[in-house]
């Protein structure tokens, strides 16, 4: 049940010059830091292991991002600097092709699937097609006031939550943790 939100996404491919992710994994942080930092995510490859470093919740543009070259020193550094334990991550699926990496929904610069980047234009995939979008730059510092589908959206995770809901409860469970659910609103969300 719980086994399947803690296990790796699939193996890499090949893609257009990038190897897509092996694993990708968030956690929101709890601990006060020095850089004001809310939310991390860890990115594995091929190439190494990337953090992610956001100044918001919501799901946008990282504010910073740093190379590893072991899955456990990103880990390491993650617990050390920001307070983030082993069961506050929650596995996310590998970015879509030509998206980008740091974000959770599939977002992607308009044009960069043909070759032709327009590095002024975002889009983004909801319900099976691409969409004009224009990316946040709130650096919200938490969901309160927020309501439940408010958080689930402007977090990035609504998608997770919906197929986590049908497929892993634990899962679900964890995500409507992170973004401040109570113990009554998340049985209720289930």
């Amino acid at each position: 049940m719980g086994a399947a939100s803690s296990k790796p996404q699939a193996a890499p491919a090949w893609i257009d010059g990038f190897w897509l992710s092996r694993m990708r994994k968030i956690a929101f942080v709890s601990a006060e830091n020095a850089e004001g930092i809310k939310k991390v995510m860890i990115y594995e490859d091929n190439h190494g292991v990337y953090i992610f470093g956001y100044n918001t919740v919501y799901d946008r543009n990282c504010v910073f991002d740093e190379w590893y070259e072991a899955l456990s020193d990103a880990e390491e550094c993650c617990a050390d600097v920001y307070g983030v334990q082993a069961d506050d991550w929650i596995f996310i699926a590998d970015p879509l092709e030509y998206c980008n990496l740091d974000y959770i929904m599939p977002v992607r610069i308009k044009g960069r699937n043909v070759g032709k980047p327009r590095f002024d234009c975002w889009e983004v995939l909801q319900d099976g097609e691409w969409r004009s979008f224009q990316p946040l730059y709130d650096e919200a510092k938490s969901f309160e006031a927020l309501l439940a589908n408010e958080r689930l959206f402007l977090s990035g995770l609504m998608d997770e939550f919906e197929k986590a809901r049908q497929t892993d409860k634990d899962k679900a469970r964890k995500i409507l943790a992170a973004l401040g659910f109570d113990a009554g609103s998340r049985k209720e969300s289930l």
